[in-house]
């Protein structure tokens, strides 16, 4: 189960939107929708497990970014600021592909 967001002090604000196990079930890709995401959240930073997905993709305000072969255990940070807009109304869409189990954190 996707849990619910968690504030990570150290000087910024930012949201962990924890595991994404649950997003692969069956073979079938998984999604979450967050909305209302401040523009000065612009780095996601992704950390796969073992296993873990082999993609995942991110849309910004329906821009695509594709994040491709990810290796166990690989940490890999995206700026997505070219496609946020100005304020706190921009919807992140995040979506894992893998085997059944796969699993990774993702921290916006």
């Amino acid at each position: 189960m996707i849990e619910q967001p968690r504030f990570v002090t150290g000087g910024k604000c930012r949201r962990e939107y924890g595991a994404l196990a649950s997003w692969v079930r069956k073979g079938e890709p998984g999604w979450q929708v967050f909305r209302d995401v401040p523009r000065a959240e612009h780095v996601l930073t992704i950390q796969n497990g073992a296993p873990g997905l082999d993609r995942v993709r991110i849309v910004v305000n329906g821009k695509k970014f594709d994040v491709k072969h990810l290796g166990p255990n690989a940490v890999q940070s995206i700026d997505v600021a070219s496609s946020l807009t100005s304020g706190d109304h921009n919807t992140i869409v995040l979506r894992g592909y893998g085997k059944p189990g796969a699993r990774a954190d993702v921290l916006i």
